[in-house]
């Protein structure tokens, strides 16, 4: 607001509006909420109609004659389309020369808002906007509309997860007055435009559809597929030249068929593009929630010829081939959803002015529809699926407000609660969880559905036992043998579409991962109700299939390894962690924000299988801030379904009746896959009739996708039973509202209520357009569809064999292998034969670590470092500062916490990073995780240690991606360091020493040994030499044998039947003596008395190189000894100091000098040419200990350093590498 100016004195480009002015004498501008290219948008009140409205005034700026035109139609085409999804334009007009459109007022957000807020949104939330606005387009279409500037900030976002489509400004009619558009000129949003528009020519409605793609990919990935920040230009020739990367290649987990549909409708040739905005919102309807698609939609099989034992034939007069073709044609063109979509009713859709008043301050902006009576704040949007990143933020916010009056709402898996203005009792909003795709809210009394008894309960396909996998996903009621209840001619038929599916893939290329693991996954679905052996090779092939498609790349690996594991996981739970643990490996080489989505989806996954080890992953990925989608708390609650009594104190404690209703929700959801019954007991604890029915429709869902058609079918039954219940709560809460409403002097708004209230209870829910009523009605719905998927005849063999002959005339690879394994699925009753036993408790194995890796993208890639004078910083990692460091090969290995990571000595390039015991296939260490790390040739082992649990677990991992080789559970309770030795590691405790195989982690021999505190170990060939206060001993390092004893005082041992091994002398510290004794039998050949020593000895050219502190010389001397005489060849005083430790450290020996670390400064000018008065290193000439070349710097002081090839890396101040000379 410019100085001296009140809200009153707010102009409009030139024109005096000011709060409080009346329009035409009956629209009163309130508050203005924003400007746009042609006017501004206030929000006003319809004094006629006692209404809240939107206001959009035309600038006197922009009043030139295609402006006033683009207005003016604006109004027309919005007047004229009547959509739910459409802003409702209520009047247009001028006064005083001001043009002005009065509109909806919506309360929310638009979509841009949101992604700049949250980046990239769950997968079924965008999925159902992007069908909202699909099936908006469709309408505008109808009337020959072409909206032409469809982007996230056109797109309004609405309480209950309602979507309109906002601007129509640059729309063009077919039908309106022509010459309008002036040629060649291109209207719309760079990152949004079509080729078409680009290049100026005429566009049609394919141009919407290509909007859309943009608009479904910055959904689901956080960014419109060709950037938006760059020029004009560039935007031009990337819309017009370049394909998109696939959203599984930018870190959006999406379904295989979203990404197929995404990328037909970026398709650069408009006839490429679906046909329309109607089969395109479809298409998206049948894919939220969906899991793979069915294939008797696609089209399968070669010629065969089918015996007895398929389905009934279709009834007569029913065209098979004509039915095969057109589902074949729709699924490939990525225009048909899957069998279990079609089956759903489409959900509900709110009627029109369903939404709440908007309040001032609330966040509301312009050509939105406040409906009355609602009462939910702007910006609430429930969400859906697991991941909903939208909700899961305000989860907490779910309770009613205290004195509302309404009972507790229950907001399942971060359904995010609407608070709304004041004092009108709004009600908290739920979204049901993982895989519901319905965005339906639990209010108190929410729901819509006819009347009792109308939606019956989906029943069981006969056959089906009673109970069927009810426990544990898959574990029971598996078959065993050959597939009983499969005729002999039914298996020999699918078994030969698999094989050629199996064929087909031949011509489909590595690269083609996606693909390539959908068709493997979906015919070893089959395979296993009737051939274990035949399932194992095809998943054993998918696997390999995803490590190959994901090309090195970790994050791309670690999303198709997470969709096999979920095509598995109901069947095969073990299997689908194994493969769940190997994408959080895959991960190890993906860094910053590329590792958190697909981290995300496989912890939801894991959830499933394995929470104690998503549990894991949430505490070191996601700690120290949110984990959206309610993952945290989705968590909990499946780890306290293990222990119910804890999981009663757990709820008594939470005070909060939303808080307490959204957790038991989660319980319930997490409860059901171990005791379905206790799970739906459970369930009436819920504080409402609303949040019961959400969780039971949930419970349907999961129970479907898990193989378990008779609990789903008992749980939708329970929702149906619960729907009047909720009709009646809804009722109430709806006459209540009216009554405040009534009292505040609102008598039009209170009525339309009472009036919705009582269509709720004749059973007139369509009619009373609740929204909450319509949410949860679509909720049962989409449950029964998912049922009855599950218990879904088998193709009869007429349409199978149509559909196998026409997919063998296919002429791409990849769409006939995905068409035959389809079908072949599909000829089976998949709902009521499971996987075989063998099939099921097949785990598999992952490919060997030497044929596939990931490999991070900055490793990928080795550029020359650049020339630094001897040192000066080569690198650093600003934000890593490590505890420990260990050279590994040309690598550094780091530790922080429990962190542990490789990067390259030479660039600095992080190689990979891992926690504690991150992808060891077993349930996590307990309490904090105690780390340390030691790098050997080809393999890094990491011991450790839990501060709630003894024992300790090391395992080795492999240096080019950080895979867990081995692992294993040792009984010591000390800390240990690791010690490699060839073939072997040596693991040393205060109390023995355990050598275990570096290839397989077996434990080869232990031996005990008693605790001493000036303990040194020396290995030297087949000898590992232990010297303590009492005595120095040698152990055969292959088989543990001591070879001989030797006591500090007195005679020693000799084992007898030992053979005499050769090799030359070993030289081992004795407390501060250096000894040289020979191998075989230890006797001694010369020592040397150090005086306070360093901690390590370096042996290279003959000569050993010791340090130590002398008191009698005043300081800290490096000493250089004859290997084989011991005589002394120089030594080298570094230091004046009092002492008592050596401050020492030899680092090693390389072209340039000795290179020796002191922690302390050289204050007296021992060096030579200046006093060194910070910590230095120096490097001495290896024949004289001359010093060559001194380098000072504080982060000496302290702190491993690792002297590898030019470089010495330091952990403090951060990560850094220093060029040597």
């Amino acid at each position: 607001m410019p100085p001296g100016k009140t809200s009153h004195d707010v102009m409009s480009g030139g024109f005096a509006v000011r709060v409080g002015d009346q329009l035409a004498g009956r629209y009163r501008l309130d508050q203005r909420l924003g400007q746009g290219g042609m006017g501004e948008v206030w929000g006003g009140y319809d004094l006629a109609l006692d209404r809240p409205v939107a206001v959009k005034v035309l600038l006197e700026a922009a009043t030139n004659d295609e402006v006033v035109a683009r207005f003016r139609r604006e109004a027309t085409i919005g007047a004229r389309l009547q959509h739910p999804g459409i802003t409702v334009v209520h009047d247009v007009g001028q006064q005083d020369g001001r043009l002005f459109i009065v509109m909806e007022l919506l309360a929310g957000e638009d979509l841009a808002t949101m992604l700049a807020r949250d980046g990239g949104l769950a997968v079924d939330l965008a999925v159902d906007l992007a069908a909202q606005t699909a099936e908006a387009l469709a309408a505008a279409h109808e009337q020959s509309v072409v909206h032409r500037d469809l982007k996230p900030a056109n797109l309004f976002l609405l309480p209950g997860r309602r979507l309109k489509i906002c601007d129509f400004g640059i729309a063009h009619s077919a039908d309106a007055t022509a010459g309008w558009t002036v040629t060649g000129r291109m209207f719309g949003t760079p990152a949004y435009m079509a080729p078409e528009q680009w290049r100026g020519e005429r566009v049609g409605a394919r141009c919407d559809l290509y909007a859309l793609g943009c608009v479904l990919y910055a959904l689901l990935s956080g960014a419109p597929p060709f950037g938006q920040t760059e020029g004009p230009y560039v935007l031009m020739r990337r819309h017009i030249e370049e394909v998109p990367l696939p959203l599984r290649e930018v870190g959006a987990p999406v379904p295989a068929e979203l990404d197929r549909l995404v990328r037909a409708l970026l398709e650069k040739d408009p006839e490429a593009r679906p046909e329309s905005a109607q089969s395109v919102g479809k298409t998206l309807r049948g894919l939220r929630g969906a899991g793979p698609e069915p294939s008797a939609d696609r089209a399968a099989g070669q010629p065969a010829a089918p015996g007895p034992g398929f389905g009934p034939p279709p009834e007569a007069g029913f065209d098979v081939a004509a039915a095969a073709a057109a589902a074949l044609d729709a699924a490939v063109m990525g225009r048909a959803g899957s069998r279990a979509a079609e089956g759903a009713a489409a959900e509900a859709a709110p009627g029109a002015g369903a939404g709440a008043p908007a309040m001032a301050g609330q966040g509301t902006a312009a050509g939105a529809v406040p409906g009355a009576g609602q009462g939910s704040a702007a910006g609430t949007v429930p969400a859906t699926g697991a991941a909903a990143q939208t909700a899961a933020r305000d989860r907490n916010q779910a309770a009613p407000r205290a004195g509302h009056g309404s009972a507790a709402e229950a907001a399942p898996r971060a359904g995010a609660g609407a608070t709304d203005g004041a004092g009108q009792g709004t009600a908290a909003e739920a979204a049901p969880g993982a895989g519901q795709g319905t965005a339906a809210e639990a209010a108190p009394g929410a729901g819509q559905g006819t009347a009792a008894g109308a939606v019956p309960a989906a029943e069981a396909a006969p056959g089906i036992r009673a109970g069927a996998g009810t426990p544990d996903s898959g574990a029971a009621g598996v078959a065993a043998g050959a597939g009983p209840g499969i005729p002999p001619a039914v298996r020999e038929f699918v078994r030969e579409l698999v094989l050629e599916a199996e064929e087909a893939l031949r011509g489909v290329p590595a690269t083609a991962g996606e693909t390539r693991v959908e068709v493997l996954a979906v015919a070893a679905d089959a395979a296993a109700r009737f051939d274990a052996g035949l399932a194992g090779r095809l998943l054993a092939d998918a696997e390999l299939a995803a490590w190959a498609g994901g090309a090195g790349d970790g994050a791309r690996v670690a999303r198709l390894l997470t969709e096999l594991a979920r095509a598995t996981s109901a069947q095969a739970p073990a299997r689908a962690r194994r493969l769940l643990t190997d994408a959080q490996q895959a991960l190890f080489t993906v860094s910053g924000s590329r590792r958190e989505a697909p981290m995300r989806a496989l912890a939801e996954e894991l959830l499933k299988v394995a929470p104690e080890q998503a549990s894991q992953i949430a505490g070191f990925h996601f700690r120290g801030r949110p984990a959206r989608g309610g993952l945290r708390a989705q968590i909990e609650a499946a780890l306290a379904a293990a222990r119910p009594e804890e999981a009663e104190r757990q709820l008594a404690r939470i005070g909060d009746p939303g808080q307490r209703a959204a957790t038991t929700y989660d319980l319930v959801v997490a409860l059901a896959p171990r005791d379905l019954p206790a799970a739906m007991r459970l369930s009436e604890r819920i504080g409402s009739a609303g949040g019961r029915l959400l969780v039971l429709c949930q419970l349907a869902q999961d129970r479907a996708a898990a193989g378990d058609p008779v609990g789903a079918a008992h749980a939708v039954e329970q929702a149906e039973e619960e729907l009047p219940r909720v009709l009646e709560e809804r009722s109430a809460w709806l006459r209540e509202e009216a009554g405040r409403l009534a009292g505040r002097g609102q008598p039009v708004e209170a009525e339309r209520l009472r009036n919705r209230a009582a269509g709720l209870l004749r059973g007139r829910v369509e009619a009373s357009a609740d929204e909450k009523a319509g949410h949860a009605l679509a909720a049962v719905e989409a449950a029964r569809a998912r049922v009855a998927e599950g218990i879904r005849e088998p193709l009869d063999r007429v349409r199978a064999q149509a559909l196998a002959d026409r997919a063998r005339n296919l002429p791409e690879p990849a769409q006939r292998a995905l068409a035959l394994a389809g079908t072949a699925r599909d000829c089976l009753p998949t709902g009521r034969v499971p996987w075989l036993r063998e099939a099921a408790a097949d785990v598999g194995t992952a490919p060997p670590s030497g044929t596939v890796a990931a490999i991070s993208a900055e490793s990928a890639v080795q550029p020359a470092p650049p020339y630094v004078s001897p040192g000066a910083r080569r690198w650093r990692h600003g934000n890593l500062r490590p505890e420990a460091l260990s050279a590994a090969g040309a690598g550094v290995v780091w530790r922080a916490g429990a962190e542990v990571g490789l990067v390259r000595a030479g660039t600095g390039a992080i190689r990979w990073t891992a926690f504690a015991d991150e992808g060891v296939p077993a349930p996590p260490l307990p309490g904090t995780a105690l780390v340390s790390a030691e790098a050997g040739a080809d393999a890094v082992y990491v011991a450790v240690r839990s501060t709630a649990a003894s024992g300790v677990r090391l395992l080795a991992r492999e240096s080019a991606d950080g895979r867990v080789r081995w692992w294993q559970d040792l009984p010591e309770d000390e800390p240990g360091q690791v010690t490699p030795a060839g073939g072997l590691v040596v693991y040393t405790t205060p109390s023995g020493l355990t050598v275990l195989r570096t290839a397989t982690g077996e434990t080869v021999w232990h031996h005990p040994l008693r605790e001493d505190a000036s303990r040194a170990l020396t290995l030297a060939g087949y000898c590992l030499v232990v010297s303590d206060g009492r005595q120095t001993q040698a152990l055969h390092v292959a088989t543990g044998q001591r070879l001989w004893s030797w006591p500090r005082t007195g005679s020693g041992f000799v084992a007898p039947s030992v053979p005499r091994f050769t090799g030359g002398p070993v030289h081992v510290r004795e407390g501060g003596t250096v000894r040289a004794r020979y191998r075989h039998n230890g006797h001694e050949l010369w020592h040397f008395d150090l005086g306070v020593p360093a901690a390590r000895l370096l042996v290279g050219g003959g000569i050993v190189y010791a340090a130590a502190y002398r008191s009698e010389l005043g300081g800290d001397v490096v000493f250089a000894l004859d290997a084989e005489t011991g005589a002394l060849r120089w030594q080298r005083p570094l230091t004046r100091r009092a002492g008592p430790d050596c401050a020492l450290e030899l680092l090693g020996t390389r072209p340039g000098g000795l290179f020796v670390r002191s922690s302390s400064g050289d204050g007296r000018g021992l060096l030579g040419r200046r006093k060194a008065l910070q910590p230095f290193v120096a490097a001495l000439d290896p024949g004289t200990g001359r010093t060559r070349w001194l380098w000072e710097d504080p982060a000496l002081g302290a702190g491993d350093a690792v002297l590898i090839d030019d470089h010495l890396v330091l952990p403090r101040p951060e990560l850094t590498a220093v060029a040597l000379p």
